[in-house]
């Protein structure tokens, strides 16, 4: 008698021989590039690597490494492993590793931590790109993510470029760390150059930490932004039961010179969803009003906390911000502001807890339409969603921010079919001095993910965080009220981070609003999809009862050989093997034919 076992794994070995395994969408290198005002020289995700083990020596096509110094410890940190956050923690720990958001998914990383060399040993690991094609260019832009910890004094890391096999200039060296940054370096091309190499080396280490190293481009470089801007977008977030900084914050934004078309307050509104709450920050808001007087909020989670009623927290924002509808758009001079926004969340049955975004099928439909409209007309579309997309801005690496949509693949369906978009993320109060204040959400499930869109942190009115531990965080600043301006001119999105009460003390305790940094996100059309096969022209001679390019006589040999593979199980399973036969387009077998 056949067991059950034996009959499953005789049957799922039949049907393997006609059924072809659809592996899902999973990490790759970008096939194209998307169309930009900085055009792609050169692109590598390391995604590409065949991988099986989730380690391995291997680089892409044409890459290379020399190590040097190393007797003893780990053959699988001996110089550059390929590897990502989830594996590589899971080998050597956290500690902070998994803080590299500007990673996805596989990536370049030196351990030395893990490494666990004899004391005689000192590594040099040097990793250098394959020739990189920049003839005709008289500058370049070299572009990379990395993550770096810092280890014992006369171990450092750096980064050369040389020109047609030349002698490598020093471009950066790292001797303190420098957590998930985006480097960006403007490099003058010697006359008549035909090819770059980009060498990462990491020298002297000994049980000293980490460099991880990702998403290696060289593009065109920025040119000089023009004169004044076409728009100006106010954005701040997280007044939570601060009105007085509220204030301070929308007073320094009505001072500046340049002045704003809009004000976007992206959540976190109040500190609850009560009247009470909503009382409050209206008389704040009445009694300093922004100049523009045009204004988009988003519903963070405080906005549905408190003891009554998911529809009761609705209503009164639906009612104070003036919509129909959770999501919305307000275009201003030409600069569509769009926001996402939860549709339920029930404090009484969650306690706080996420999941705090709930996205119809009717949103998302108007979203997909709305990003479509514009990136058909060439505007970069400004997206405003409180909650964090997990990998992309400061502390989106902690497990507390990566579950605060209900359906993360749903919303990513949408806005990863888009390059050209600059999206928003509030919630966290992360300190935007992080490197890592913005971000790049790439996603794979769609072509245009493995290239993605900007993702930038807020800041927050109320306290600002740093991150603490594995996933928690802590404020380092109760005082302080940190925001954005966004800069809309032809060929970029500026966003500068500012700190609304800079060098606050006891003579001046509100301080001065002090621009902290800015970055330049430069336009870039939607990467085109792969085009599908083309169907095959139909044969004349194929009798006119095919299907699927078998004929009737072809298909009940195929079924006959399936049901000799499951020989007497047969009877056992010939209801639901016929139901999968048919589901094949292969017709019913009479049982006589394989007696």
């Amino acid at each position: 008698m056949i067991s059950r076992r034996a009959l499953v794994v005789a049957t799922t070995t039949a049907l393997a021989i006609v059924v072809p395994f659809a592996a899902p969408a999973g990490a790759a290198q970008p096939e194209a590039f998307p169309e930009s005002t900085r055009p792609y020289l050169y692109f590598q995700s390391f995604d590409g690597v065949d991988n099986p083990a989730h380690f391995t020596h291997d680089l892409p096509d044409g890459w290379s490494q020399n190590v040097e110094g190393v007797t003893s410890g780990e053959a699988r940190w001996n110089g550059w492993t390929i590897s990502d956050v989830r594996h590589w923690t899971w080998a050597a720990g956290t500690d902070e590793r998994h803080y590299f958001t500007q990673g996805h998914d596989q990536f370049a990383i030196i351990d030395s931590k893990q490494q666990r060399l004899a004391e005689r040993d000192s590594m040099d690991a040097r990793m250098s790109t394959a020739p990189i094609d920049i003839a005709g260019q008289n500058k370049v832009a070299l572009e990379f993510d990395q993550h770096y910890r810092q280890g014992k004094d006369g171990q450092q890391a750096q980064v050369a470029v040389g020109f047609d096999g030349g002698e490598p200039e020093v471009v950066d060296r790292l001797t303190s760390n420098r957590y998930s940054s985006h480097e960006y370096f403007e490099l003058d091309v010697p006359e008549g150059a035909k090819t770059m190499q980009v060498t990462f080396s990491y020298l002297g280490g000994n049980d000293d930490y980490w460099w991880a190293v990702d998403n290696v481009a060289v593009r065109a470089p920025f040119t000089q932004a023009a004169e004044k801007p076409n728009t100006v977008i106010d954005v701040i977030s997280d007044t939570q039961d601060d009105p007085e900084d509220f204030k301070l914050a929308v007073r320094r934004l009505n001072a500046m010179p340049e002045k704003a078309g809009a004000l976007v307050i992206n959540g976190d509104l109040v500190d609850n969803g009560s009247q009470e709450q909503w009382d409050k920050f209206l008389a704040a808001r009445k009694e300093v009003p922004h100049d523009s007087g045009v204004e988009l909020w988003t519903i963070g989670n405080h906005e549905m906390y408190g003891k009554e009623t998911s529809e009761a927290h609705m209503q009164r924002f639906l009612k104070y911000s003036g919509q129909d509808k959770p999501w919305n758009e307000v275009v201003v001079n030409g600069t569509p502001l769009i926001s996402i926004n939860t549709e339920y969340y029930s404090d009484i049955d969650r306690e706080g807890k996420e999941p705090f975004q709930r996205i119809s099928a009717e949103q998302l439909k108007w979203l997909d339409e709305r990003l479509a409209h514009w990136d058909k007309q060439g505007v970069t579309a400004l997206v405003f969603t409180h909650p964090l997309l997990p990998g992309t801005v400061s502390m989106s690496h902690s497990a507390w921010y990566q579950n605060d949509f209900e359906d993360e693949q749903a919303i990513s369906d949408v806005l990863s079919k888009y390059n050209d978009i600059v999206a928003f993320t509030s919630h966290s109060h992360s300190s935007l001095k992080q490197n890592n204040w913005w971000g790049t959400r790439r996603y794979d499930g769609t072509p245009q993910g493995t290239i993605g869109f900007p993702v930038v942190n807020t800041g927050a009115i109320l306290n600002e965080y740093l991150p603490d531990g594995d996933h928690d965080e802590e404020i380092v600043d109760d005082k302080a009220a940190t925001g954005l301006r966004v800069k809309v001119y032809d060929d970029r999105i500026r966003v500068e981070a500012w700190d609304f009460k800079d060098g606050r003390g006891l003579a001046n305790p509100d301080g001065e609003a002090k621009m902290i940094k800015y970055q330049d996100f430069s336009k870039q059309k939607r990467v085109a999809a792969p085009a599908a096969n083309a169907p095959a022209e139909p044969n004349p001679d194929t009798p006119t009862d095919t299907a699927g390019g078998s004929s009737t006589g072809e298909k009940i040999a195929v079924a006959i050989g399936i049901l000799a593979a499951i020989g007497g199980a047969f009877a056992v399973l010939a209801p639901r093997v016929q139901e999968v036969l048919g589901g094949l387009g292969l017709p019913a077998v009479p049982l006589e034919l394989i007696r």
